[in-house]
């Protein structure tokens, strides 16, 4: 069998062989996948569930599960691995499903080896784990918060959660004058936040914002120091830059978005899509927010003005019924009196 072979394999070789079975726990190991992952011994490492121990996020494991489980054949996949002690590494793991006679899930098995790299390629592959988390964040927040207020604060606050992002500010605008109505911090000064805040409220735009809007484009400056004289955040991280980006949906501009990371990942184009995609997801939840909002106003009017019709109809029948039993009380007071009249009349002619 397969399996029989690949553990041969690393007993020959000196491969770093594991397997895993269908809950998940490492059931054999072997001296050299110990040493990868920090464990003092293979008995050491038996008993700890793969997945769950030694991937450092969740997407990144149910993409290993749906790989493996693509296909009975051995498969390569190059992923960020977690030592004992939290530690992360590039690895390749040569790996493959282990099925039952039924063709049902048994488990899978296979090799690891570190992938040696530059502390840049690392320093990226880091940043992205912690990324893909807040970003996790974000769109748990913008699919269950309709308080628009709460909403931007919390997609800021997670932003910087997992350290993905230094920095986070989001400036929502009035569009009949492009000032900002509405703006959320974090991972920035309180002075710092103040002196921002009271520049957007006017109207004067950072020199990021305005050249994301002018230029209806993802912006990101290296040449902070002379571009962006007299702004409140220049300084407070010197190793980072800005990624600042409109807020756009459906061609309505609704602010922008703005966070801080790693020098020298901001010019990155996986980096910049990735935080793109962000925008746009915050553009269209901030529309549907805002849409919400006007659906409820008009039919709080039409409510209004149904209930003002209403009243108005009832004042009308009243004034008709009063108008009704005035007629009537004429017509019985003429009645009366020519009664009255006619009656003196008769004695008269008689």
């Amino acid at each position: 069998m397969i399996e029989n072979q690949l553990s041969k394999v690393s007993r020959h070789t000196g491969e770093a062989y594991y397997k895993v079975d269908d809950t998940g726990m490492v059931v054999s190991a072997n001296r050299k996948a110990a040493e990868i992952f920090g464990y003092d011994s293979p008995e050491d490492m038996i008993g700890n569930r793969f997945t769950a121990g030694f991937f450092p996020d969740r997407d990144t494991r149910r993409e290993f599960l749906r790989f493996i489980s693509s296909s009975d054949s051995i498969q390569l996949l190059t992923a960020i691995l977690r030592k004992k002690d939290g530690s992360l590494f590039n690895a390749e793991t040569h790996v493959r499903r282990i099925g039952d006679s039924a063709g049902g899930f048994e488990g899978f098995e296979g090799f690891v080896r570190v992938v040696e790299s530059d502390g840049e390629d690392f320093s990226r592959a880091e940043h992205l784990t912690s990324a893909l988390k807040a970003i996790r964040q974000v769109n748990h927040i913008i699919t269950k918060e309709k308080n628009l207020d709460r909403m931007i604060q919390g997609i800021c606050d997670a932003l910087i959660s997992t350290r993905g992002y230094s920095s986070a500010w989001i400036a929502l605008f009035d569009r009949r004058d492009y000032t900002s109505c509405k703006t959320a911090f974090a991972g920035i000064p309180e002075d710092n936040v103040r002196t921002l805040r009271k520049k957007l409220e006017s109207g004067d735009l950072v020199i990021c914002a305005r050249l994301a809007v002018e230029e209806c484009r993802l912006v990101t400056l290296n040449d902070v120091r002379n571009l962006c004289t007299g702004c409140p955040l220049l300084g407070l991280d010197p190793g980072s830059r800005p990624l600042t980006v409109m807020l756009l949906a459906d061609g309505e501009m609704y602010g922008v978005l703005s966070a801080e990371v790693p020098m020298e990942i901001a010019s990155s184009p996986d980096e910049q899509s990735l935080f793109q995609e962000v925008a746009d997801d915050v553009a269209y939840s901030v529309r549907n927010i805002e849409m919400e909002a006007i659906r409820i106003e008009n039919e709080r009017v039409v409510y209004k003005a149904r209930e003002d019709l209403e009243e108005a109809l009832k004042v009308a029948e009243r004034s008709a019924e009063y108008a009704r039993e005035a007629n009537r009380a004429k017509s019985e007071f003429l009645a009366n009196m020519s009664h009255e009249i006619r009656t003196p009349l008769t004695a008269l002619s008689v």
